[in-house]
C-alpha cells in the first residue's frame, strides 16, 4: 500500500459492513460507494455509514 494524493474510491461491489470493515480499518479508501440494493438495504446501508463516519471516510451513495 503506497499512499497517494489521489483520493481513493470504491463500494458498489462490496455486499456487507463486513466487506467495508476491512477496507476502512486498512485505510485503503477515502471514500466509500455502498450501493443499497447490495449492500443489504436501507438499514445494512446506515452501518456502513455509522462505520465510515468513525474512520473519518466520505461516503457518496452509488
Amino acid at each position: 500500500y503506497t499512499p497517494t494524493s489521489t483520493p481513493i474510491a470504491l463500494g458498489e461491489r462490496l455486499f456487507s459492513r463486513w466487506d467495508f470493515k476491512r477496507v476502512l480499518s486498512e485505510g485503503y479508501v477515502d471514500i466509500i460507494q455502498p450501493d443499497a440494493s447490495h449492500a443489504g438495504g436501507i438499514t445494512e446501508t446506515r452501518k456502513i455509514a455509522n462505520m465510515a463516519e468513525a474512520y473519518d471516510v466520505v461516503l457518496a451513495l452509488h
